[in-house]
């Protein structure tokens, strides 16, 4: 169950680094274009940046979760 769990984490990640593609279509399907175009009147690539570090978590957790040693 862990692994599969690692295996989504990674999607999860991809499917963010995808999102830096296109991020108007990618915010709004997943509604947070309102929070966004607020964070990016504060520092315009802040969007971005925050996708990106959303990715990265997310890959953390996933590499985190697929060694095959017993905690």
């Amino acid at each position: 169950m862990l692994k599969l769990g690692g295996y989504l984490n990674l999607f999860i990640s991809l499917l963010h680094i995808a999102a830096l593609f296109r991020p108007a279509e990618a915010f709004k399907i997943t509604g947070v274009s309102g929070p966004m175009a607020r964070a990016a009147a504060v520092w315009e690539p802040l969007p971005l940046v925050l996708t990106l570090f959303v990715a990265l978590v997310f890959a953390g957790f996933g590499i985190y979760a697929l060694p095959e040693r017993a905690y």
